[in-house]
């Protein structure tokens, strides 16, 4: 991998979270984060790529983020905001 590629690569923390996702047409459900890092998580859901959404995570809250890829009822988030810890 080429280092600026591993410096793109939080790492990811493992985890099975309950949180709440909104998405940019107003719906909101419940989802199960599986990952978690800096940038970003990983969620259990069928999102759109490209598709606007936040997510409020527990003792977090709600964070601004991009799909940025989906896959077999699973999603990758990116997110736009800071999440706690991260320089803008």
């Amino acid at each position: 991998m080429a280092e600026a590629d591993k410096s793109l690569r939080a790492t990811r923390h493992p985890v099975a979270l309950a949180a709440e996702l909104k998405c940019e047409d107003g719906r909101s459900r419940s989802v199960v984060v599986e990952n978690f890092s800096l940038g970003g998580c990983c969620v259990r859901d069928y999102l759109s790529v490209g598709e606007q959404v936040s997510i409020d995570l527990p003792r977090i809250g709600r964070l601004d983020a991009e799909v940025c890829w989906g896959r077999l009822g699973r999603a990758g988030l990116r997110f736009r905001s800071s999440a706690p810890g991260r320089q803008a």
